[in-house]
């Protein structure tokens, strides 16, 4: 029998218009549920919810994952009043009140400090059960630039048995805001060996229908100006080593439409493609097709890309931003300042002509496991459970 139930909320995880969103998320939580009860809320906001209605679920999903699914509609006033979003959520939760009394939770997790962890320490509170906090990235790294907000995440986390971060760059940041260092438990997320393994790269070009003697430059991620697009076409642009060099976007994001400009304007078309979404049992054969990952983001916490990248033996370039250098070596990538478009294009032009060690890489890649972090947390919880 698993051993009582663990109540998780979050709104990074996939949904049914964008069934790639957060998969890091839910590969965590779903191991998790192998040792113990998982019940898992996922808010949505108002404006996709009554967008999607038409093809939107039920509240109550059916899933042999968890215990429990369910997702919630989330109210707020979009663009204003941010400062009580933590409160809008809040009231939110509370029109399930009925299914958090059912679940008996005998603790809640939060995955995102603001909205998510403020509205979780107050419903916690209600519920009587202790709560964790996890923290991602932007949610510390963007949102805690404003003051207000920052309080108030720091309050969550002070009530908090603890918090769990991705990184250490992420801890020392929550530890600035003025939290306890002890009160911080730093957990990387894992990598699938299944999925994200080294890999022929003719064998994956002739899958993907990709021409095996180019060189391949891949881009995973969100399609945002955040995520150092503009610099990365930039770079490439101007980059001289192979002219014979082609760079995919595997995403969706408001950025596709200027990235296809961009190649169009420059007569780049057959050298800059958007793949859009790829499904993530899709992205290892990626991965062992490119000659080398990029992703120059102006703030992340661990990309879980990096290290699937890794785990497939496949050489990064990317920025020194997050816990990006905690989980990248010399020997598996190169890390440039982020906004330098200059400097991204020195670092692609350098891995391009650099001779790696695909293997070495791998190696490192694979030290990122799903059993290591669901064994760190699964003992996080049981001393948050036991203290209640």
């Amino acid at each position: 029998m698993k051993p009582n139930k663990l109540i998780v909320i979050t709104n990074l995880f996939p949904l049914p218009w964008q069934p790639l969103r957060a998969a890091f998320n839910r590969q965590q939580f779903k191991r998790l549920a192998q040792k113990r009860d998982v019940s898992v809320l996922v808010p949505v906001a108002w404006p996709q919810w009554f967008k999607n209605g038409r093809i939107f679920p039920l509240m109550n999903v059916t899933t042999n994952e968890f215990s429990s699914f369910r997702y919630a509609c989330y109210f707020y006033t979009p663009g204003v009043c941010r400062i009580f979003y933590g409160i809008f959520l809040f009231f939110s939760l509370l029109i399930h009140w009925r299914w958090f009394r059912r679940e008996k939770g005998t603790c809640l997790i939060a995955c995102w400090a603001y909205p998510d962890g403020v509205s979780s320490a107050l419903l916690a509170k209600l519920l009587k059960i202790p709560f964790l906090i996890k923290v991602h990235g932007s949610d510390i790294n963007v949102f805690a630039q404003d003051k207000l907000r920052a309080k108030q995440m720091k309050w969550a986390m002070e009530k908090s048995e603890g918090v769990i971060s991705v990184s250490q760059a992420l801890k020392d940041k929550i530890v600035s805001m003025g939290v306890r260092e002890d009160k911080i438990h730093v957990i990387y997320n894992g990598v699938d060996p299944c999925l994200f393994k080294v890999r022929d790269k003719s064998e994956c070009c002739k899958i993907l229908d990709l021409p095996e003697e180019s060189k391949i430059f891949l881009f995973v991620g969100n399609l945002i100006e955040t995520k150092g697009i503009n610099e990365l076409l930039v770079a490439f642009q101007k980059k001289t080593i192979n002219e014979h060099t082609s760079l995919y976007f595997a995403g969706n994001g408001p950025y596709q439409k200027k990235i296809e400009e961009f190649a169009k304007d420059n007569e780049l078309t057959q050298r800059i493609r958007c793949l859009g979404g790829v499904a993530h049992e899709k992205l290892g054969l990626w991965f062992s097709a490119a000659d080398l990952v990029v992703l120059p983001s102006y703030s992340e916490g661990v990309p879980n890309v990096l290290l699937e990248s890794m785990a497939s033996g496949t050489p990064i370039v990317a920025t020194r931003v997050g816990g990006i250098p905690e989980v990248v070596p010399s020997y598996a990538g190169i890390l440039v300042s982020p906004r330098d478009a200059h400097s991204l294009q020195k670092a692609l032009e350098l891995a391009e002509n650099k001779s790696w060690d695909r293997e070495k890489i791998a190696s490192h890649g694979k030290s990122f496991s799903w059993e290591k972090n669901i064994e760190q947390l699964d003992k996080i919880i049981l001393k948050t459970e036991l203290k209640s």
